[in-house]
């Protein structure tokens, strides 16, 4: 591990030299692509799109990788507020949770929500239609 500030990292490095596109380890040992950007990479993009993508374009697609995932995780989390209101113990159902939010909330989470999902499905489109 030798190199490596920590086992994250090395683990990240890995998984790039193991998993990437000749391109993405070259630029990750030459320091054009930090190890976590082109450890993201590897995870979202095909190894045959790696191939002749520029530094600048691995960048974006690591962006929009942990953009997918921020947004997964926020609508993920909300759901998970909604439906149980009364702590974790408490399950309920997505109509049992419904009827016990007030309406003014009820507007602002949807209007959260269905922007989040709005985005994520444009972008599954996106991903589906290259």
């Amino acid at each position: 591990m030798a190199g490596f500030t920590s086992t994250t990292q090395y683990r990240e490095a890995k998984l790039v030299v193991e998993h990437g596109a000749p391109n993405v380890v070259e630029a990750m040992d030459r320091g054009e692509l930090a190890i976590s950007t082109a450890a993201d990479v590897v995870r979202f993009v095909p190894l045959e799109d790696q191939r002749g993508l520029t530094v600048e374009k691995l960048k974006a697609m690591a962006r929009l990788y942990r953009r997918a995932k921020a947004e997964a995780k926020a609508a993920e989390q909300m759901c998970r507020d909604l439906l149980r209101p009364g702590g974790p113990d408490e399950h309920l159902t997505p109509e049992e949770a419904a009827a016990l939010i007030p309406e003014d909330f009820a507007e602002t989470f949807l209007a959260q929500a269905e922007k989040r999902l709005a985005w994520l499905w444009a972008f599954v489109g996106a991903m589906r239609g290259r």
